[in-house]
């Protein structure tokens, strides 16, 4: 019967996402550019997840970008300094941390001031949620 059909069809698409969001949430690290203005340079990134089901994507339990704590920056929203570990690989990584809680399929902007004028450079960065942990560099 046709009902039966599509209780099953959901059931599996509803189970598949579940399962998706455990081991295939994958998250995108995204430098959204620099801007100098009144003797300051602003840095904006953006999370988003990479899973094609995004009700079931992994929260940000915190990320932190590997950058020079020796600048006294500006953070939105606010980030704390220091020295972290690394995706549990026993390495550790400087630089300033925020804390999630948010949901990082729809994206959520992260910026970083410095007093003056800083140059664009590669950073490290570490995403962790609460089974997973990405690394990478933007």
């Amino acid at each position: 019967n046709s009902a039966m059909k599509a209780a099953v069809i959901v059931f599996f698409t509803l189970l598949t996402c579940a399962w998706a969001g455990n081991s295939r949430t994958r998250w995108n690290v995204v430098f959204k550019g620099a801007e100098y203005s009144n003797c300051e340079t602003v840095f904006k990134y953006v999370i988003y997840s990479g899973t094609d089901c995004p009700d079931y994507a992994h929260d940000v339990k915190h990320w932190l970008l590997g950058l020079d704590c020796a600048y006294d920056v500006q953070s939105e929203p606010q980030a704390y300094c220091g020295e972290y570990e690394s995706c549990n690989d026993g390495y550790h990584v400087s630089g300033y941390k925020w804390e999630g809680g948010k949901r990082s399929y729809a994206g959520h902007t992260y910026s970083v001031t410095y007093p003056g004028y800083i140059g664009i450079t590669e950073v490290p960065y570490i995403v962790h949620g609460i089974r997973k942990c990405e690394k990478g560099v933007i």
